[in-house]
């Protein structure tokens, strides 16, 4: 939880290991930043958002009249926006759907081998114009096995795993799961984020000019404009929730 900030307290729950776990390790990041153009906060009111067809939510939602970029990309079918941090290291993409209840299809779209992350960097053309943003905060917890075993990772889940060097001979211990929590909250400051891995061992577009509102579900980047790399992405359905 110090690497962390206290963000994440606990990475296993209660149960989750028994007398047969060896060991565990852990990785942590931690993120936090302040926007380069702050909102406001006597100018947050509720706003209604699109949850799903049948249901609307009243939530905090942020308003500021500022110069960013913003640009609709035909082929992903969403506006992003681009709102840089203190430094302007760090920047916060939205990727807000055309259609209201479209994000799944937008999605699919980028986690397709066709979706190509450089065209972050070309969303610079500036204009002034309204943003209504919801504040936000998203936890998560998942197992993340599956997905590294997808990417070719498989000796590492069984008996003939070579983990000599962390504990035993070989074979003495393998991974049996790999859980990832992960945590952001995106308010009138800025946003914070955290998330920690834990392995359990057992023996182009058009600019817009009119008003950017969030009012639907949508996607997330934070990128780090010097390496080019995500550090984090997820996805707002309900911002209450």
């Amino acid at each position: 939880s110090n690497k962390t900030h206290d963000k994440i307290m606990d990475m296993f729950a209660e149960g989750s290991i028994d007398p047969y776990t060896v060991s565990v390790l852990v990785n942590a990041i931690y993120f936090k930043g302040n926007w380069l153009e702050k909102f406001d906060s006597t100018l947050t009111s509720n706003k209604p958002f699109y949850v799903s067809p049948n249901k609307t939510v009243q939530v905090p939602t942020m308003f500021k009249d500022m110069e960013f970029a913003s640009e609709y990309v035909e082929h992903l079918k969403c506006t992003i926006c681009a709102l840089p941090y203190q430094g302007e290291r760090m920047t916060m993409y939205i990727l807000l759907p055309k259609e209201r209840f479209g994000l799944p299809d937008v999605e699919a779209k980028l986690s397709s081998d066709a979706f190509d992350p450089s065209i972050l960097d070309k969303i610079t053309r500036k204009d002034e114009k309204p943003l209504h943003l919801p504040k936000f905060k998203i936890e998560s917890t998942h197992d993340i096995k599956a997905g590294l075993e997808l990417q070719g990772v498989s000796d590492l889940f069984n008996w003939t795993c070579d983990l000599s060097g962390v504990a035993g001979a070989p074979g003495d211990i393998y991974v049996s799961k790999v859980i990832q929590k992960a945590m952001i909250e995106v308010n009138e400051e800025g946003s914070e984020a955290a998330a920690a891995t834990a392995m359990q061992m057992v023996p182009f577009c058009l600019i817009i000019k009119e008003p950017v509102v969030v009012d639907h579900p949508f996607a997330f980047m934070i990128k780090d404009n010097s390496t080019g790399l995500i550090l984090f992405s997820g996805r707002v359905v309900n911002p209450l929730c």
